[in-house]
């Protein structure tokens, strides 16, 4: 498992400020599974990663693997809502992603070709900004080019902003 890049950065912060004193040690600590987020490991520090499958209109089994920041013990009763509002509304969601992600890109020519090369696993970012900020990650496999990620900001059922990877 990678360490994302904002956690990273928080740990070469908190480096900067002790005068570069041993850092926490980053663990995964396994967790009781949780009814709406699913398997899930605490860091040890300020977050949790959690995974659920789940049926989209693009795949039958697609790997919802959510990273929760969080301020206190655990993921608050609003991160959860945010993560069930997505899992719920995903179906209607879809068609506005999909148009986004064809728009990002133009080696992508179709809605079928974005199927096509859309990895079976979504990221999913909640409460990096925000305690109910969602980000959603789609890794394409993209000929010539390998893997690629693309970036979508959600606030209900509005895209904000999406940007791909450099």
């Amino acid at each position: 498992m990678s360490i994302p890049i904002s956690l990273r950065l928080k740990v070469w912060f908190y480096r900067m400020l002790t005068g570069f004193q041993p850092v926490p040690q980053i663990q995964c600590i396994p967790v009781d599974p949780d009814p709406i987020l699913g398997a899930c490991t605490f860091n040890g520090l300020d977050a949790y990663d959690c995974s659920r499958i789940a049926p989209t209109p693009h795949s039958p089994n697609v790997n919802f693997a959510s990273h929760l920041w969080i301020d206190g013990e655990s993921p608050t009763d609003r991160q959860k809502a945010v993560f069930d509002a997505l899992l719920s509304n995903y179906d209607q969601l879809w068609p506005s992603i999909a148009r986004t992600l064809l728009d990002l890109h133009p080696a992508l020519t179709s809605i079928t070709e974005v199927e096509a090369h859309l990895s079976n696993r979504i990221a999913v970012t909640i409460g990096e900004y925000t305690e109910d900020s969602l980000e959603l990650i789609y890794e394409f496999d993209l000929p010539d080019e390998g893997s690629r990620c693309f970036f979508l900001r959600i606030s209900g059922n509005e895209i904000l902003d999406a940007v791909i990877a450099v």
